[in-house]
């Protein structure tokens, strides 16, 4: 995954100044919006639409809902703001997370080592 942790610089200002994310798409791949929230400390809360659901949910950065359950997303929602310290933990967890995993050096260093790996091995024909 190549993610800079970053977001667009008109951004930041919108991210601070909310307590959590919204992830309400029914289908989505990638959602890379989520990555900047959880750059800027914000937990995730979403449908669980097949993708990030590590990220997310098991790796606790947020709390997802089965896709369209309104009621769940606004429970969801509710705990999150009504837990302060819960919801403060994921967003830190989050942008631990972004800083280590989704910077784009990360990647660039990633790709470069395997690359390195499969040229050392020389030619397969």
């Amino acid at each position: 995954m190549c993610v800079d942790a970053r977001p667009p610089a008109r951004l930041p200002p919108y991210y601070a100044a909310a307590d959590v994310y919204l992830r309400t798409g029914i289908y989505e791949g990638e959602n890379i919006s989520s990555y900047y929230a959880m750059a800027m400390g914000l937990p995730v809360v979403g449908f669980e639409t097949g993708l990030e659901t590590e990220l997310i949910s098991t790796l606790g950065h947020g709390l997802l809902v089965p896709v369209g359950d309104a009621g769940e997303l606004s429970d969801g929602i509710a705990r999150v703001l009504c837990l302060r310290d819960r919801g403060r933990e994921m967003g830190e967890r989050g942008a631990a997370y972004a800083r280590l995993h989704l910077d784009i050096r990360e990647t660039v260093d990633w790709y470069s080592e395997a690359y390195h790996e499969l040229a050392s091995r020389g030619p397969r024909w």
